[in-house]
């Protein structure tokens, strides 16, 4: 099971693209920790094996990336199917970039897909 990266970096510099005041991104930091402390319990609890991403976009999350370098995607402009087509659905969600860092770093925590690991079937 893989835990869920921080998005932003709380107190830090964010562009008029990332719609969330300082309480928000505290917020969202916190609750995506507590999220991470569940799923690891999960596993534990399951048998199954637990790859922590909390920090795999340091450096590139939103409000602290250099710019053009950005892991996690702002609000961005909607160009999806179905009714609501202001907003995008891959705003807050990893760009390229941030799902590559979030590859590197499941790689790098499983021995590069090797450590062994127990399947777990679910009913």
């Amino acid at each position: 099971m893989v835990g869920y990266p921080q998005i932003a970096k709380v107190d830090g510099d964010c562009g008029a693209n990332v719609k969330l005041n300082s309480s928000e991104v505290k917020f969202r930091s916190q609750l995506i920790s507590y999220l991470n402390s569940v799923i690891k319990r999960a596993a534990a609890e399951a048998g199954a094996y637990y790859v922590d991403a909390e920090n795999a976009l340091n450096g590139y999350r939103l409000c602290e990336a250099p710019k053009g370098k950005a892991g996690m995607n702002g609000v961005t402009k909607g160009n999806d199917s179905g009714p609501f087509k202001l907003i995008g659905q891959e705003s807050y969600h990893p760009t390229t970039f941030g799902h590559r860092l979030l590859s590197q770093n499941i790689v790098s925590k499983t021995t590069n897909l090797t450590t062994p690991t127990q399947r777990v079937l679910l009913n």
